[in-house]
């Protein structure tokens, strides 16, 4: 990332055009042998020099803030092995490597006003440049192709679903939408992937901002802008047209994780004829359990996990003043390491083409030091 100045210029063959309000000197050639870099690099400075005189340089020596700001040229070219390489030099403002020259006439005699730019033998500084395509990006590990190719829908971006959403950006998945409805409030920051700094701020808008800091390469958007997804699809789950206007809008993901801790979604999920591959993520309170269920009949599995089978404590929940409805206690540690582990088991189950089974996750012991998976 390039900061500081006010214009930014892309260079393509040899011609100059201003794309937006960034600053640097980009120039990029489909391929360079060594013997002709040096060629094309006089010309790309001539070319840059000619630029400083006729347009720039006046105005920055008139600015004298510019004096030591350094202007970056960008050189990118393709490798023998069809990658991008791209390295800095840095051009200081108000050392320029130019001298302006009169423009004579064919008679050899000054032409009044006209100047032309000259280049002149200077040390070049060059910035630290590094490759950060996709392959090095990740080349140290990824979720499978499955999983990182998947177009990815979240549903609720609480702690559950906002760590989800990092880790699968982490590990190199390139298109997630997310839909929530909800603010990020100052007590949501401890457990979940938000910035404090945001202060109230919607949820989706920010994870965005968090999502895309962490990768360069996912596509990451609010689906449709449908802020209300939520609660339509709860009131209208009953009408036949709206139905079908779900499950169009919910078919077009490979995966869809529902992290919305919401049993009535939930079940209206279940009723949708799906050809996308759901997956419910809830977790008991004091984070002893973690469920993951695959649709369908997912509303059925998870009621059954929480009302008979594993010890959920509805007592002792977190409710605050000002809080619309109580939430399960649970640190960031705890969250982190349940859905940790269930992400790792669906990239299993993935990568080794393995059923889709129902499973849950238990700390085994009172030290909560062993975790125990149940397949169904």
């Amino acid at each position: 990332m390039l900061h500081g100045i006010t214009d930014f210029f892309v260079y393509s063959g040899f011609k100059e055009e201003a794309c937006s309000k960034e600053h640097a000197f980009f120039a990029f050639k489909d391929y360079l042998k060594v013997f002709k870099f040096s060629k094309f690099f006089c010309r790309l400075l001539a070319r840059i020099a000619r630029f400083f005189f006729t347009f720039s340089f006046a105005d920055y020596e008139k600015n004298t803030k510019y004096k030591n700001a350094f202007f970056p040229i960008v050189l990118g070219y393709n490798t023998i092995d069809n990658e991008i390489h791209w390295i800095t030099i840095l051009v200081k403002l108000g050392d320029l490597p130019i001298v302006g020259v009169s423009v004579k006439d064919s008679n050899g005699v000054k032409i009044k006003g006209q100047w032309e730019s000259k280049l002149i033998d200077k040390k070049i500084d060059w910035a630290i440049t590094r490759n950060s395509s996709y392959k090095y990006l990740f080349g140290r590990g990824t979720f499978c192709n499955e999983v990182t190719e998947a177009k990815i829908l979240i549903i609720g971006v609480g702690a559950i679903g906002s760590l989800v959403a990092k880790t699968l950006v982490k590990c190199g998945a390139k298109d997630i939408s997310l839909i929530d409805y909800d603010v990020k409030e100052p007590e949501n920051v401890c457990r979940s992937e938000y910035e404090f700094q945001y202060g109230l701020y919607d949820k989706t808008l920010e994870l965005i901002k968090v999502l895309q800091k962490n990768s360069p390469f996912v596509n990451v958007k609010f689906n449709d802008n449908n802020e209300y997804f939520e609660f339509y699809i709860k009131t209208l789950h009953k009408d036949k047209t709206a139905q079908k206007s779900y499950e169009e809008s919910l078919n077009q993901f490979d995966l869809v994780f529902n992290c919305s801790a919401d049993s009535d979604l939930m079940h209206v999920l279940d009723q949708l004829k799906l050809t996308t591959t759901l997956i419910n993520l809830s977790i008991t309170n004091h984070a002893n359990d973690l469920v993951c269920a695959f649709y369908p009949k997912i509303y059925r599995f998870v009621q059954n996990q929480f009302i008979s089978i594993l010890d959920n404590d509805v007592d002792d929940l977190y409710n605050p003043s000002g809080c619309w409805s109580p939430t399960f206690k649970a640190s960031y540690n705890d969250i982190n390491l349940l859905v940790q582990f269930a992400l790792k088991e669906i990239n299993r189950l993935y990568k080794e083409n393995r059923n889709k089974d129902n499973f849950t996750l238990s700390f085994e012991s009172e030290n909560n030091l062993n975790i125990k998976m149940t397949k169904y």
